[in-house]
């Protein structure tokens, strides 16, 4: 009894498993030639590059893009993650200051869900509200580099 108790807690023990920490500093996948092929003949010839994520271990993010800066915290329920956005601002300060076309950055009610990859996540972003023909890729992998901190500098935070 003793020696299967000892065997059975050595098996528990011994059992691998696959989480990993979603903390960490993420940006766009790179698409090489053969990618950007296979999105096109996938039927998405449109793939997002430039975005940049750095989820923080208090559950809080930030996120960059070409255009805005989004602030907010995140959660993973399932197979996937979500950014509730509770702040957003123009990356420009000019546009910052007076708008785009009179236009600022908007805070959806609906969190950012991404799905759980191996590498990272990915999700599909409809590029124009009404037409579902036009879907584009945003893929974001994890950088394991150790300078993540020269790589994906953190942006201003606003108070």
């Amino acid at each position: 009894m003793k020696l299967s108790a000892i065997i059975l807690l050595f098996i528990l023990s011994s059992c691998k498993t696959d989480y990993k920490p979603l903390e960490g500093s993420y940006k766009s996948a790179d698409y090489n030639i053969f990618k950007k092929l296979g999105l096109v003949l996938s039927g998405s010839g449109h793939f997002i590059n430039g975005n940049k994520l750095i989820l923080e271990k208090d559950s809080s993010f930030i996120s960059t893009s070409c255009s805005a800066i989004k602030t907010g915290i995140w959660y993973v329920k399932s197979d996937s993650i979500y950014l509730k956005v509770k702040t957003a601002r123009w990356r420009n300060d000019s546009l910052q200051k007076y708008g785009r076309n009179g236009r600022w950055p908007k805070i959806s009610d609906k969190a950012i869900t991404y799905k759980i990859t191996k590498t990272g996540f990915i999700r599909k972003v409809r590029l124009f509200n009404d037409d579902k023909s036009h879907i584009s890729i945003d893929r974001l992998e994890k950088i394991t580099c150790p300078n993540t901190a020269y790589t994906l500098h953190r942006p201003y935070r606003s108070s």
